[in-house]
């Protein structure tokens, strides 16, 4: 149980002692999740019955991890964590009755951290769960399981066509979003000893989404990229770091802006250019003013609707505020902030990749935000641990996939 006091390394030896035989438990049950997640993230519902049960199943595996890891013993800098967080995710459910994809993200985050797991080897589970969940999703499709292509709406008699089937999914933008996270994962993990295979696989993603018109995701893949190529073997500066430190903040700002200035030159480029995001923006911070935790948004869509685009909704910034509150947001910034630091902390150009991909993909998209889509999401929450092991634990070590693979 928690044991108030206790210091850091005892802490750390007991906790490594005691989870030993239990590490491929517990990565099991996390990689476990992320792959139901995925599935259950897909049309699989709307064809086998039984897959309207997933939501339950990952509520009960989430809530098991969260359990199993609070009889740990625990750091006061820990339990700090701990309270503040589980205070947050209870709160939310109060106002919600629902175990959201953000208080999903804080059990599953807190839980992995707090059982000392490595980073990297928490991305590499994460990695190859999304695979399997997008390679089932995928195969189901081509062999006739679930709609391969198409289109439909969520609103009955609708002409909006919201819904656009894609192997499997419900849009392009699904399925290339999570093509476009496990290229950019597997290239972390095995870039610096496999930098052709990581090569091949970030070209597939790109050349894919660009095919089924994932734009966001083909520019997202396309930018990480570039960006590695462009640091490989430089040394970036501290001011830099410290100077795009501020930017998930300044975007989520300027998203903010775009919404409420709806008419302006800058509103019109901007509405032109990424999908009418400004106006849908702008339409659900009128319908739904942000709260301080999160809020039910109740939309019935099972008639001809008056809701702007149907239910449709996308851009991370926005969404997050309007859905999980202003803790929400802040979170989010958090969240992308401690990406940053662990980059500049272990020295990893690649992670500052990653970094500045995720913001920008993050303006106009919000899946790149949940949970089983993102596992660098994360790394906020080594924080809960002291300097000396959070460096351990986030500084990448080599990976490989053949038989020395963790």
């Amino acid at each position: 149980m928690i044991n108030i006091g206790i210091s850091m390394d005892l802490a750390q030896r007991r906790v490594k002692k005691i989870l030993g035989p239990f590490s491929v438990f517990v990565l099991s049950l996390f990689a476990l999740i992320i792959f139901f997640s995925t599935v259950s993230f897909s049309t699989l519902s709307e064809t086998f019955v039984f897959a309207q049960q997933l939501p339950r199943i990952i509520n009960f595996c989430v809530l098991a991890l969260a359990l199993f890891s609070l009889l740990f013993p625990k750091t006061p800098r820990q339990i700090f964590f701990w309270i503040l967080i589980l205070a947050i995710v209870c709160i939310n459910y109060y106002y919600t009755r629902n175990l959201s994809n953000f208080g999903k993200t804080l059990l599953i985050g807190l839980s992995m951290a707090s059982l000392r797991q490595d980073f990297f080897r928490i991305l590499k589970y994460h990695c190859f769960a999304l695979l399997a969940g997008i390679l089932l999703v995928v195969g189901l499709s081509i062999f006739g399981k679930l709609p391969i292509s198409g289109s439909n709406s969520s609103v009955l008699f609708s002409s909006y066509q919201n819904i656009v089937y894609c192997f499997g999914f419900s849009h392009p933008n699904i399925l290339g979003a999570l093509m476009t996270m496990f290229s950019i994962e597997f290239s972390v993990c095995f870039l610096k000893n496999h930098a052709k295979q990581s090569a091949l696989i970030l070209v597939i993603a790109i050349i894919l989404d660009g095919l089924i018109g994932a734009n966001t995701a083909m520019v997202g893949a396309l930018l990480y990229s570039v960006l590695i190529f462009f640091f490989q073997n430089k040394v970036i500066s501290k001011i830099i770091y410290n100077i795009t430190l501020t930017l998930p903040a300044l975007i989520a700002g300027f998203a903010l802006y775009l919404a409420s200035v709806p008419g302006s030159a800058i509103f019109e480029w901007f509405n032109q250019h990424i999908e009418s995001r400004p106006s849908l923006w702008n339409y659900y911070l009128l319908r739904f003013p942000p709260k301080v935790f999160e809020q039910k948004i109740l939309m019935s869509l099972d008639s001809v609707s008056n809701f702007y685009g149907n239910g449709s909704f996308d851009g991370a910034y926005i969404y997050y505020l309007i859905y999980f509150g202003v803790i929400g947001l802040l979170a989010l910034i958090v969240m992308l902030m401690a990406i940053d630091a662990t980059a500049e902390k272990t020295h990893s150009n690649i992670l500052f990749a990653v970094f500045i991909s995720l913001v920008a993909m993050s303006f106009s998209e919000t899946l790149y935000f949940l949970y089983f889509a993102n596992a660098f999401i994360f790394l906020l929450f080594f924080y809960q641990l002291g300097i000396e092991e959070r460096s351990i634990l986030t500084t990448q070590k080599k990976i490989y996939l053949g038989k020395n693979a963790n």
